[in-house]
């Protein structure tokens, strides 16, 4: 992975932190969901958001609408004195980054110290972001929504903890061990399940906006996929198996998404689903 600092100013309280933002990174141990998530186990899916919350005063923004400059630009700042306008307009107003940037703490959001109410913590804040306008063109709308709809998709996306699946410890104390933990689990994803059904409004009505958004053009192969499982999960199966009949048959793109929809399709499902 390679990152690349960058040290950013709150628009809101102009407190100072730095981003580590992800120039590259690799993918290896990959699954697909039905719903576009692409999950890897090596790899932090917070780590590349296109905006983050204040420490400080708790408000969010989005990294694009954020006053900034990058460690390259300033290192090339410190050895030539040369830069932009904007990196000079910044520097004149935090002249100490000049000297040193280790004191500037690194804005890791979600913050840690939510991360186990991640689920409730995080849907409410991809939520605040809809409702304070703060989603000002359609793409940042289409964005924020479909990590909306994942991440409440989250909550329910795996029927079994496959850590705690088979326990086969013979001994005594590592069984009534791993028994507590497997009851702290049980207790955990029975909070999930609750915590989706009571988001039930809130997640047809986000589901329905990205029917409107992707319905715009329905021509598109990718917001055809989109679409057709936006129509399933709504359990509109009608709606997604004409949908998927106006697939050309010479598509293989979407080939495992669309053979697996079809038996979901068939049995009423609207679960989403590993492709």
């Amino acid at each position: 992975m390679t990152l690349n600092p960058e040290y950013c100013e709150c628009p809101f309280c102009n407190t100072l932190t730095t981003h580590l933002n992800v120039m590259s990174y690799s993918l290896h141990n990959v699954e697909s969901w039905s719903d576009g998530k692409v999950m890897d186990s090596n790899f932090n899916e917070y780590s590349n958001l296109l905006f983050t919350k204040c420490r400080n005063c708790n408000e969010l923004f989005w990294y694009s609408e954020t006053k900034k400059i990058s460690d390259i630009e300033l290192t090339r700042f410190r050895t030539t004195a040369e830069g932009n306008n904007a990196a000079q307009s910044f520097l004149a107003k935090h002249p100490d980054l000049l000297n040193a940037t280790e004191n500037i703490p690194v804005n890791s959001y979600p913050f840690d110290e939510h991360w186990f109410t991640m689920p409730d913590y995080f849907i409410r804040d991809l939520q605040k972001m809809l409702d304070n306008n703060s989603c000002n063109t359609l793409e940042k709308e289409t964005y924020i929504r479909i990590k909306l709809w994942q991440h409440i998709n989250d909550l329910v996306r795996f029927r079994k903890n496959t850590i705690f699946q088979h326990i086969k410890h013979s001994d005594g104390i590592k069984s009534l061990f791993n028994f507590s933990i497997l009851k702290k689990e049980r207790a955990t994803q029975k909070h999930k399940k609750a915590l989706y059904l009571s988001l039930s409004e809130m997640r047809i009505n986000n589901l329905t906006r990205l029917c409107q958004i992707f319905e715009q053009n329905s021509s598109d192969i990718d917001n055809k996929r989109m679409l057709i499982e936006l129509y399933r999960e709504l359990k509109q199966f009608d709606k997604a198996q004409n949908c998927l009949k106006s697939i050309p048959s010479d598509n293989t793109f979407y080939l495992l998404f669309f053979s697996k929809t079809k038996l979901y399709l068939m049995q009423k499902s609207a679960r989403v689903f590993k492709v």
